[in-house]
C-alpha cells in the first residue's frame, strides 16, 4: 500500500497474483454492485452515490459532491481479476471529503485568484505581514540576492 498525500488518498496492489505461475485476467462486464461487494469485501467502501463506469478493463468510481459545507470529491479506480473466484487488485483511490474553510465564521468568504495576488506583487501592494490564522499565498522571491518570502492575504 502507498499512501500518496496527507489528504489519505492511496494504492493499494495484491502483488500475490503476479507470482509468475498463473496469467490471470481481468474480468470486464461486471456491475455497479459487484465491484461494490468486492471492494467491500477487503474494506473499501466508495460512496454509494458515486458514478459508476468502466473503461479499458479498469472500474471507476467517481463522484463530486457538496452537502451542509462538507466536500466528497475524487475518483477510486480498480481492476477486478478472475484471482481466487475474482478479486480485487490495483485500486487507486483519490476520493477524500473535507469541509468548507470558515473565517471569522463567515463560510461564503471569496478569495482572491494566484494571478491577483501575484498582480499584488507586481504593483507593489504588499508588506511583510504573516496574517496568522488567515489563508494566504506564500510566494518564494529573491530580493537582493537573498531568498525571501512574500504572503498575499487570500481574502478580497
Amino acid at each position: 500500500m502507498w499512501i500518496e498525500l496527507q489528504d489519505g488518498s492511496y494504492r493499494l496492489s495484491n502483488h500475490n497474483m503476479f507470482d509468475g505461475t498463473h496469467n490471470y485476467q481481468p474480468i470486464t462486464g461486471l456491475t455497479k454492485e459487484e465491484v461494490l461487494t468486492a471492494l467491500n469485501k477487503v474494506g473499501i467502501n466508495p460512496p454509494i452515490e458515486s458514478e459508476f463506469s468502466e473503461e479499458d478493463s479498469r472500474y471507476y468510481f467517481t463522484i463530486d459532491q457538496e452537502l451542509d459545507n462538507k466536500y466528497i470529491k475524487g475518483t477510486l479506480q480498480c481492476l477486478y481479476y478472475d484471482y481466487d473466484n475474482g478479486s480485487v487488485n490495483s485500486i487507486n483511490n483519490s476520493i477524500i471529503s473535507y469541509s468548507k474553510a470558515v473565517i471569522d465564521g463567515d463560510s461564503s468568504v471569496e478569495i482572491i485568484s494566484e494571478q491577483e495576488a501575484f498582480k499584488q506583487i507586481e504593483d507593489g501592494k504588499f508588506g511583510y505581514a504573516r496574517y496568522y490564522g488567515k489563508p494566504v499565498y506564500k510566494f518564494n522571491v529573491i530580493i537582493n540576492n537573498m531568498p525571501d518570502n512574500i504572503f498575499i492575504k487570500a481574502m478580497k
